[in-house]
Order: C-alpha cells, then sequence, then structure tokens
C-alpha cells in the first residue's frame, strides 16, 4: 500500500468517525430540546394545576354576611375613637 493509499484510508476512517460524531450529536440535541420544552411546559402547567386544587369556593350565606357587616362596624368605630 502506498503512502498516498494509506492516508486516504486514514482520512476515510476519520470523516466516517466524524460522520457518526455528528450524528449522535444531533441526536443528543435533539433530546436535550425536547427535555427542555417539557420543563418549559411543566413550569407553565404546574402552578394552574396546583391552584386548582388548591383552591376552595367560600359561601357565606346572609347571617353570616350581616355578622361579618356589624363586626366590621364595630372595629371602624373602635380604632376611629381609641379610648384614652
Amino acid at each position: 500500500m502506498s503512502f498516498d493509499a494509506h492516508f486516504k484510508f486514514i482520512d476515510y476512517h476519520e470523516l466516517k468517525f466524524a460522520r457518526e460524531n455528528a450524528k449522535e450529536a444531533k441526536h443528543l440535541a435533539v433530546i436535550a430540546i425536547a427535555v427542555s420544552i417539557g420543563a418549559a411546559l411543566a413550569a407553565i402547567v404546574m402552578p394552574v394545576v396546583v391552584a386548582q386544587m388548591l383552591t376552595q369556593t367560600v359561601r357565606i350565606d346572609e347571617t353570616q354576611l350581616k355578622s361579618l357587616q356589624s363586626t366590621s362596624t364595630v372595629l371602624t368605630d373602635i380604632s376611629s375613637n381609641p379610648t384614652q
């Protein structure tokens, strides 16, 4: 085998190795992009889901409302006329 053929053979193997590495790098880059998109979606969706799970509906009937309003009025009167 001549020197020229030997160097071409080495160049061929280097090119083949470089192509394999490029293919693997592209595959890993696609996976990394998919993971980052998934993480971004999770960061958007999770607070909404948690808020839905932890939010409660509070209902106050009329007697409770009147009681709260009278308490609020008493507290306002006390705070505006402090005793000395």
